[in-house]
C-alpha cells in the first residue's frame, strides 16, 4: 500500500496523484511536485489515503516538498509577469496578422517555459511567431490550441444564475451534456436560457440528470406496437423495410389474408426489400395453358381474331380464314 495525495495546479481543473513520500501534506497545503513539465507548484486537492501499488496503471511520481516562502514569493513573481507576456504576444498576433485569439500567457514554475493558450477556427502556422516570442524572452515557448469551453474556464466569468462560471470554480473536468437532458427536466428548450457563456449547453444540466430517478422515469413516451410481418427478413425494422409501418395502420378488413397473398397489396410502393409484385405476374393455370393479364386484347392481333393460347395452329389458321372469307 502506497499513500497519494490529489495536486491541483490552477483552481479549478483536473486533479493530478503523487505520492506522498513521506512529506506530511494536508488538504490545502502548498507543494512542490515534479510534473511532465518541470518543477511546478501546486495545491492538495484531497486527503491522503492508501492505494494498492498494483492496482496503479504506472508509477506515481513523488512530492518534493512543501512549498517554502521562497517558493510562494517565486510563484507571485511569475504571475505578475505573464500580463506583460500576453501584452506583447497579443502584439505580435496584430502584426503577423494571425487568425487566432490569444485566452491567456502562464510561465511554469521554475520560469523554464510559457504557455500560450489560444482558440481558433482552423489550423494556424505559428512557428514565425514562436521565433519572434523565443528571442524575446529567452526562454522556451508552447503555443496551446484549446476550445470554447476551455476558454470559458481560463477567463472565467458569471452565469445567468449570478454566481461564477462553474467549470472555472470547482468542476474538474467536463462532463458530457446533450439536450435529452433538458427534455428530461422538463426545462424550456430555448438555446439563450440553456446554454453559458461558451455558447455549449450548460454543464450544471448534468447534475439533477439521473437516469434512474423516480421522477424521471417512465417519461419516455410508450412506442406504438406494429403489426406482425410473417416475411422473417433479417434485422427487419420499420426504417428498412415499411411492411411493418403499414401493416400497424391496416385492420384485419382491410387485409383478410395476408399470408396467402403474401403482403403484395401492401408493399406495392413501398421502398426497401423487393417483395413480389402480384400485378405485373400474376397469371391463372387453365387446362395446362398460362394466361397472362398484360396479353394483348382480342381483336388487336393480325386478322382480327381472338388469342387462344390452348388452339392448335391449325385451328387458329382455319378459323382466321373462314373469318376473312365471311367478310
Amino acid at each position: 500500500m502506497v499513500q497519494v495525495v490529489g495536486v491541483r495546479f490552477e483552481r479549478a481543473g483536473k486533479i493530478y496523484y503523487f505520492k506522498l513520500n513521506g512529506v506530511d501534506a494536508v488538504f490545502g497545503d502548498h507543494v512542490i511536485v515534479e510534473s511532465s513539465r518541470g518543477l511546478d507548484y501546486g495545491t492538495v486537492a484531497t486527503p491522503a489515503q492508501e492505494v494498492d501499488e498494483q492496482s496503479l496503471s504506472q508509477p506515481l511520481k513523488p512530492l518534493i516538498r512543501l512549498a517554502t516562502d521562497d517558493d510562494e514569493q517565486s510563484y507571485q513573481e511569475n504571475k505578475a509577469k505573464e500580463p506583460a507576456a500576453f501584452e506583447f504576444c497579443q502584439q505580435q498576433i496584430i502584426a503577423a496578422k494571425l487568425p487566432m485569439k490569444l485566452i491567456k500567457a502562464s510561465y511554469t514554475f521554475d520560469g523554464s517555459k510559457i504557455v500560450f493558450y489560444f482558440t481558433s477556427d482552423n489550423r494556424v502556422d505559428f512557428r514565425e511567431l514562436v521565433k519572434v516570442l523565443a528571442g524575446h524572452f529567452h526562454t522556451r515557448i508552447e503555443l496551446r490550441q484549446v476550445g470554447v469551453r476551455d476558454e470559458a474556464r481560463l477567463v472565467g466569468g458569471y452565469s445567468t444564475c449570478g454566481r461564477e462560471l462553474c467549470c472555472a470554480s470547482f468542476l474538474d473536468g467536463f462532463h458530457p451534456v446533450s439536450i435529452k437532458m433538458a427534455k428530461k427536466q422538463n426545462l424550456a428548450l430555448n438555446p439563450a436560457k440553456i446554454s453559458g457563456v461558451c455558447g455549449r449547453l450548460m454543464c450544471c444540466l448534468y447534475y439533477e440528470y439521473d437516469e434512474n430517478s423516480p421522477e424521471l422515469a417512465g417519461q419516455d413516451e410508450p412506442k406504438p406496437a406494429l403489426a406482425a410481418c410473417d416475411k422473417n427478413c433479417s434485422d427487419c425494422t420499420a426504417k428498412t423495410c415499411g411492411v411493418r409501418e403499414r401493416l400497424a395502420a391496416l385492420s384485419v378488413d382491410d387485409v383478410p389474408d395476408l399470408a396467402s397473398a403474401e403482403l403484395a397489396a401492401v408493399s406495392d410502393d413501398m421502398p426497401g426489400e423487393n417483395l413480389p409484385d402480384k400485378r405485373s405476374d400474376k397469371s391463372e393455370q387453365k387446362g395446362g395453358g398460362t394466361l397472362r393479364r398484360n396479353s394483348r386484347r382480342p381483336g388487336n392481333r393480325r386478322g382480327g381474331g381472338a388469342h387462344r393460347p390452348n388452339q392448335p395452329k391449325q385451328d387458329r389458321q382455319r378459323e382466321s380464314e373462314q373469318h376473312g372469307a365471311a367478310e
